[in-house]
């Protein structure tokens, strides 16, 4: 079983849009051996291909997708990201209800601003307390 922090860390920070997903299920469902360059991802998910690179560019900073030379190669998961049972569940749900992986997602964003807000109110009353001295 996943841990329920490490799920919501994944949706929150690491694979926090829904294109993501779509592009984490694809290369998921090609498997390493049959990477897929950011233009093909782009036509087989009908997404613009400034989007997918954007998204590409995400997962590869978060250590969840793999290239070599700079998508000529093409993408791949990383096998050793050591976020795979968490990914396989996340796809799980994906496959078989994607309305209740969107709401945890909007659930994730819905605190993560809360948590910006207060941080912000916190700030600004630091501020005004220290112009008043």
């Amino acid at each position: 079983m996943v841990d329920a922090e490490a799920l919501d860390l994944l949706l929150a920070h690491l694979v926090d849009s829904f294109e993501k997903i779509e592009i984490v299920a694809c290369l998921h469902e090609r498997g390493p051996e049959q990477a897929m360059t950011a233009a093909s991802l782009a036509d087989r998910l009908k997404l613009p291909a400034a989007v997918v690179a954007r998204e590409l560019s995400d997962l590869y900073r978060a250590g969840l997708v793999a290239t070599v030379d700079d998508d000529e190669a093409g993408w791949w998961l990383d096998q050793q990201s050591g976020w795979n049972e968490v990914l396989d569940t996340v796809l799980l749900v994906y496959k078989h209800d994607r309305r209740l992986l969107l709401r945890r997602m909007a659930v994730l964003a819905i605190r993560e601003l809360r948590a910006n807000r207060q941080r912000a109110e916190a700030h600004a009353l630091r501020m005004r307390l220290k112009n008043e001295r």
